[in-house]
């Protein structure tokens, strides 16, 4: 595949879905946005992941590039918010379904290339979007299965992304459970 300008690798209107075959430049572009944010925020931030669709191998996805970003205590927010507006990003408020405070990157307005968001570091919302992910990328019959599922959703609802984000969480809340209850059957039992 050609190497594409980052302008035209990724970027989505608002509200439109539109899904594309992985393009492994995504992941460049993710490490770059990591490696600002993380600068930007310092010791504010304790970690930076490149989660979402984006981040997995042979995915099809929304050219968008979704990352999380952990913070150990809420109360730095601010802060980090002050230095993530500095890179440009726009802060979009508390997610309607989460507790993230979600920031966006658009190279024009509405055409959004980044979703942000910030969480406290180590809590379910983080551990759901990093287990997703892991299970995703080490199961390849999982990103095939949620490959049609994403096309499927395309074709229904083109121009309303709820309705689209929707339509995966199942799947997603599956893959998750599944997961973590395989961890909770390899933790040790203690007896009293």
């Amino acid at each position: 595949m050609p190497k594409l300008p980052a302008r035209e690798m990724i970027g989505l209107q608002r509200h439109t879905v539109r899904v594309v075959e992985h393009n492994p430049g995504w992941a460049a572009l993710a490490d770059e946005a990591c490696r600002q944010v993380r600068a930007a925020g310092g010791d504010s931030i304790a970690d930076v992941q490149h989660v979402g669709s984006t981040a997995v191998l042979g995915l099809p996805a929304k050219p968008i590039i979704d990352l999380v970003v952990g913070l150990q205590t809420m109360r730095v927010l601010e802060s980090v918010k002050g230095a993530l507006l500095t890179l440009g990003y726009l802060y979009r408020g508390i997610g309607a379904d989460s507790l993230s405070h979600l920031f966006v990157l658009e190279s024009a307005p509405d055409f959004r290339t980044e979703h942000l968001h910030v969480i406290p570091l180590g809590g379910t919302q983080w551990d759901s979007y990093i287990v997703f992910r892991d299970r995703l990328r080490s199961d390849r019959y999982l990103v095939k299965e949620y490959g049609r599922l994403k096309q499927r959703l395309r074709v229904c609802y083109p121009n309303d992304r709820k309705r689209y984000t929707a339509g995966k969480a199942a799947f997603i809340l599956s893959v998750i459970g599944a997961q973590q209850g395989a961890a909770a059957k390899r933790r040790p039992r203690h007896r009293r």
